[in-house]
């Protein structure tokens, strides 16, 4: 599956050696703390979504391709999306299929693309 991604888009800069990491986001208009650890066992990054107060909202695994805020909207009226993406691969390769996130492309080749919607 190839992704477009849109010029109203931007990205979260996270680096493997800076986990784990909480981060305060706004999302339209919403404060959120955004909570990336990394599972050595698994080779899987999670992300703990909690409100303003640390109440935890969702846990996700943080799966190439897929918005990690989708669980989030029904609970929030939000239109933001957050993907992991390869930026170079979706735009200049054209490949199919879809890599595994792990320790040898997160915050490197795959990115946590922001598309504002």
């Amino acid at each position: 599956m190839s992704y477009v991604i849109p010029a109203n888009s931007d990205s979260i800069e996270l680096q493997h050696d800076q986990l784990p990491i909480i981060l305060t986001q706004d999302i339209d208009g919403i404060e959120f703390n955004l909570s990336f650890k990394y599972n050595e066992t698994a080779d899987i990054y999670t992300l703990e979504i909690l409100d303003a107060n640390d109440n935890l909202l969702i846990a996700e695994k943080v799966t190439y391709g897929k918005d990690l805020l989708e669980r989030l909207r029904s609970q929030f009226d939000i239109r933001t999306k957050i993907i992991p993406l390869d930026v170079g691969r979706e735009l200049y390769e054209n490949r199919t299929g879809n890599p595994r996130v792990g320790k040898d492309n997160f915050g490197q080749s795959v990115k946590l693309v922001v598309i504002y919607g």
